[in-house]
């Protein structure tokens, strides 16, 4: 199989996207709303930003496991994420960019089993970054 055709599709046979949204705020006022109560409850659900240790394992909104893996303040957060009716986790990044007037807010998953999941993330991503877009005007 030629990878360099599947956009997506990695050598060792699994699926990746990337979802990002550039965001007319500073950085620190988007940081903070993104784990404010309204900021996860965007992109996480109903979690408390208490939650969000290292090596914590959280049950999310409908049926989402997560376990965070990395927690790095003003940077990035991942974890290993898996939907119940999944039989594979993934791996999933959220990164909070500096740009010159802007903050750009990008979630990248990787490790997905096939191009349905890949399409199914890529839909929730957008949807999600166009949510977080729309609460900080």
């Amino acid at each position: 199989m030629d990878y360099k055709k599947e956009v997506g599709l990695t050598k060792d046979a699994s699926w990746q996207m990337g979802v990002m949204k550039t965001i007319d705020k500073e950085f620190n006022i988007v940081w903070d709303f993104m784990f404010s109560d309204e900021g996860l409850k965007i992109w996480l659900g109903n979690v408390e930003a208490s939650q969000l240790e290292v090596g914590k394992e959280i049950n999310l909104d409908g049926g989402v496991w997560c376990k965070i893996v990395v927690f790095k303040a003003f940077s990035h957060v991942r974890m290993k994420w898996k939907k119940s009716d999944w039989e594979n986790t993934s791996r999933l990044q959220l990164r909070v960019i500096r740009s010159k007037q802007n903050t750009v807010v990008s979630f990248a998953q990787e490790m997905m089993f096939d191009k349905v999941q890949q399409e199914e993330m890529i839909l929730h991503w957008k949807k999600v970054t166009t949510e977080l877009s729309e609460a900080l005007k």
